[in-house]
């Protein structure tokens, strides 16, 4: 995981375009760790809260964890990713350095696929609309470029 957490660091909270198979779109990197960590913080402070006092103070501190479950993946996505074959590392579609990943109109979830050969620079997924599609070979692949202001 480390291998693949120095391979996104660079590209974190910068202003990206990618461009697969000929269609340009926004690309916002994030580390899924991170917001993992930052998930698992405010799940701990709901323990203890009875359903609805659990229920109130999730819908007042939704994570970007529970955005990008609820906007961008389905069960067998999630479940993936739970069990360690998927890693997710950008967002497609929404606008630059998004304040929230609520966006219906997206265009999918890159992630990374743990079940490749090579661990250390594995196979890319795009995920969008209920399907994986294979999109590069490792992320040197992926034609990723910085949007100038």
């Amino acid at each position: 995981m480390d291998a693949l957490k120095q391979i996104i660091q660079p590209l974190i909270s910068k202003k990206l375009e990618i461009n697969i198979n000929e269609d340009k779109n926004n690309l916002f990197v994030f580390d899924w760790q991170k917001l993992l960590s930052d998930h698992d913080e405010v799940i701990a402070k709901a323990k203890g809260m009875s359903e609805d006092e659990m229920y109130d103070f999730m819908s007042a501190n939704e994570t970007d964890v529970m955005q990008l479950a609820g906007y961008f993946m389905d069960e067998e996505c999630e479940e993936r990713i739970e069990n360690n074959e998927w890693l997710p590392f950008g967002v497609l579609g929404l606008n630059h350095l998004p304040s929230s990943f609520a966006e219906t109109s997206n265009s999918g979830m890159l992630l990374f696929d743990l079940t490749s050969e090579d661990l250390d620079n594995p196979e890319i997924i795009l995920y969008q609309e209920l399907e994986s599609t294979f999109v590069a070979k490792n992320f040197s692949k992926l034609a990723i470029s910085e949007v100038q202001d």
